[in-house]
């Protein structure tokens, strides 16, 4: 036992001490990036960010420093990078329609979109694939677009299409309908088309979203993130027509609202939930808070993030004791399903302020080791767990 625990701790230490290298940006101009791209064939890797963006943050201290990625873009790219609110930035987030962060760009040394991506996956070979497509004379930006007309009836080609078109958020609505329009309706549970389903936008009351519906748990079964998309699809929708500037806006929302609330999907109760009580929420703290007293268990009992969040807002805007107790209830719920520390630590500021100081100090304290054990911010938890010594 001695001897393998040994082994183990080498072999993480060894794992660890491995990860010693990183992207190696040039202080270059974009001028002179396309120059570089230019005398050394090859693209342009460009990082966007902006300096209060965490996903860029993560991004650059988990991915960037990876051997692996950190090889293959230093041997295949130029890489740059420039922060998208100062400088040359500015101008360079307007020519290339840069509207959200992180945001990675290729581009030949013909100042050509060859790739794109928007938000920071974690897995460090999504990176990779990401650079071989933007290597790949078939599979970038401009062959794709250039080819996908004659590829409509190759089920695979366009599921790398609307794959790549979509992590650009690029995909064009008309190729959208011009796929589907002539792939039999018999076809749209093939696996390649399912993908696909899960790259594109959704009108929820459309006859492919319709079928999505009424076969549901076979499309789940093909590919499980369906379920995801039909929660999101149908949220968005209800979303942006509540917060529509149309005259009628609000009486469209409740009209669809009334429609959505016939129809059966998976984790229907969460997804209404999440939507009327935003809309709420935005209207008056009291409506918000009424219609979570009526509607978080019978909705959102098995849901430990949605819980701890209502949790934490009664916390912080209301005092009325039967409210404050109710969310108390709801926070030890969320621990149950999931004792994370931020989590526990929502459960534990409700047992204080409900005065139950001893099992509020026993929570908070388990609160504070998962943080330090996680590298968390810990400040607040040993800032609670001195009130509450206090009280004590």
């Amino acid at each position: 036992m001695k001897i393998f625990t040994w082994l183990l701790f080498l072999t993480l230490s060894l794992n660890i001490l491995a990860q010693d290298r990183e992207i190696e940006y040039r202080d270059l101009t974009f001028s002179e990036a396309l120059t570089a791209a230019d005398e050394e064939n090859k693209p342009i890797f460009m990082d966007c960010y902006t300096t209060w963006c965490g996903p860029c943050k993560w991004m650059a201290a988990n991915i960037f420093t990876n051997n692996e990625v950190a090889d293959f873009y230093n041997k295949n790219f130029v890489c740059v990078k420039f922060d998208m609110e100062k400088g040359e930035g500015i101008e360079l987030a307007k020519e290339f329609k840069i509207r959200a962060y992180p945001t990675l760009l290729f581009v030949d040394a013909n100042r050509e979109l060859v790739m794109k991506q928007i938000g920071a996956p974690r897995d460090p070979e999504t990176y990779i694939n990401l650079g071989e497509n933007a290597r790949s004379e078939d599979y970038n930006l401009i062959a794709l677009v250039k080819n996908v007309n004659d590829n409509l009836s190759d089920a695979s080609y366009m599921a790398k299409y609307f794959e790549v078109m979509a992590s650009a958020d690029m995909v064009d609505p008309e190729i959208t309908d011009l796929y589907f329009s002539e792939t039999p309706k018999d076809e749209w549970l093939k696996e390649e088309n399912v993908e696909i389903l899960t790259h594109i936008e959704h009108d929820i009351e459309g006859e492919m979203f319709q079928d999505i519906l009424a076969r549901s748990e076979e499309y789940i079964a093909v590919n499980p993130n369906m379920e995801q998309v039909i929660g999101y699809s149908i949220g968005n929708a209800l979303l942006s027509t509540a917060y529509s500037r149309e005259e009628n806006a609000e009486k469209d929302y409740l009209s669809l609202l009334a429609k959505v609330k016939t129809w059966e999907f998976p984790k229907k109760g969460e997804t209404l939930f999440s939507v009327e009580s935003r809309v709420l929420r935005g209207k008056s703290p009291e409506l918000y808070i009424g219609y979570c007293v009526e509607n978080v268990k019978s909705n959102l009992w098995d849901n430990a993030n949605q819980l701890n969040s209502v949790a934490w807002y009664f916390f912080e805007n209301t005092e009325n004791p039967s409210h404050v107790k109710a969310a108390e209830r709801w926070a030890a719920r969320a621990v149950k399903l999931d004792p994370s520390h931020h989590i526990l630590d929502t459960y534990a500021n409700l047992l204080f302020v409900n005065g139950k100081h001893e099992k509020a100090l026993e929570i908070e304290t388990q609160a504070l080791e998962k943080a330090r054990a996680m590298d968390a911010d810990t400040k607040p938890y040993e800032e609670l767990i001195a009130k509450i010594k206090e009280r004590m």
